[in-house]
């Protein structure tokens, strides 16, 4: 008596196919996606007194720690917003997406790091 193989089509369980893309490219577009959305809804919470371009500055203004400082923690901030992505990939079995969503937290956090530490 052989027992079937439940993820194969005759098994004792449907066969499911993953939908959408499964590749770590995808994960690390859609990784670096999300914070950017973190940002801006960070900059409604936060920010409402400046513009959005002064918003946008405060990522480049080398010169000035204390800008540096605050871009950091909103950084910090909107890496948050991937752990949605994170575990609806990884409940769906898509390990190549949440790879590319980790690559994509760990270039993130090297630029915090930077922030924090080489840039003031």
């Amino acid at each position: 008596m052989s027992i079937p193989n439940p993820a194969s089509p005759t098994g004792s369980r449907p066969y499911k196919k993953k939908v959408g893309p499964d590749t770590a490219v995808f994960g690390l577009l859609i990784g670096l996606l999300f914070p950017a959305l973190g940002l801006i809804l960070l900059y409604f919470i936060w920010s409402r007194d400046i513009s959005f371009s002064k918003y946008l500055q405060m990522f480049t203004a080398i010169s000035s720690p204390i800008m540096m400082s605050t871009a950091s923690k909103a950084l910090s901030l909107s890496m948050i917003a991937n752990l949605a992505p994170f575990y609806f990939f990884l409940n769906r079995k898509q390990y190549l997406t949440v790879r590319g969503i980790l690559m994509s937290m760990i270039l993130i956090g090297v630029l915090v790091v930077l922030y924090k530490f080489v840039w003031q």
